[in-house]
């Protein structure tokens, strides 16, 4: 019974190991649609996990995982406000290019009903 419930428990560490490269992949690659849906996939592996009390051996590695975790999530926050900053710097360039097109049309309205 403990053999079972041990490989369990390390299958739950390796799904969620699994899930966290997929998600700084996915990140670094800007798909960001699917890491709403792997990170509650996660979270779901996580609570498994620690719905039964981790074996004392254990605490090494699943110290590893949330480390590593923190450390995605951390890189995963920069990307989005790198991303945000990116949109925002877009945005506000498309902006002044429409003011631009829009004082231009103004003058060529100007002169074409003073010429």
């Amino acid at each position: 019974m403990m053999l079972h419930k041990k490989q369990k428990m390390h299958q739950l560490l390796e799904k969620t190991i699994a899930i966290n490269h997929k998600i700084m992949c996915l990140a670094e690659s800007g798909q960001w649609e699917e890491i709403l849906t792997l990170s509650n996939e996660r979270e779901h592996y996580l609570k498994q996990y620690f719905e039964t009390i981790p074996l004392p051996d254990d605490s090494s590695i699943i110290s590893q995982v949330i480390a590593d975790i923190t450390q995605s999530d951390l890189k995963i926050s920069k990307l989005i406000s790198d991303k945000k900053s990116e949109l925002i710097n877009q945005s506000l360039s498309l902006k002044k290019s429409h003011n631009a097109i829009q004082r231009y049309q103004l003058t060529q309205n100007h002169h074409t009903q003073t010429g």
